[in-house]
């Protein structure tokens, strides 16, 4: 475990108020490094906070993608799970 994460557990028991956004996007950074080997699956934090964001009903259409790869912009543009409303958004 790392000390971010021990510090999240820390703020959660007892009861302080931390910018948890802040730390997820620290984390998800980390994980999509090329030098990463962490695998994002199904029923992690982007799941969570996609059904939090109240996309279930479009998580729960999704086919199941196995892969070792990794699933980078492009591919989830390809299988539609973005779509683009701008030249630079998404």
């Amino acid at each position: 475990m790392r000390a971010g994460e021990l510090f999240i557990l820390w703020a959660s028991l007892n009861q302080e108020a931390v910018n948890t956004s802040a730390f997820i996007a620290s984390h998800l950074a980390e994980h999509a490094k090329p030098t990463s080997r962490v695998v994002i699956a199904a029923g992690g934090i982007i799941t969570a906070l996609g059904r939090a964001l109240g996309y279930s009903d479009r998580i729960d259409r999704l086919a199941v993608l196995h892969t070792r790869g990794r699933l980078d912009l492009a591919t989830c543009l390809n299988m539609k799970l973005f779509q683009t409303i701008g030249v630079d958004r998404l």
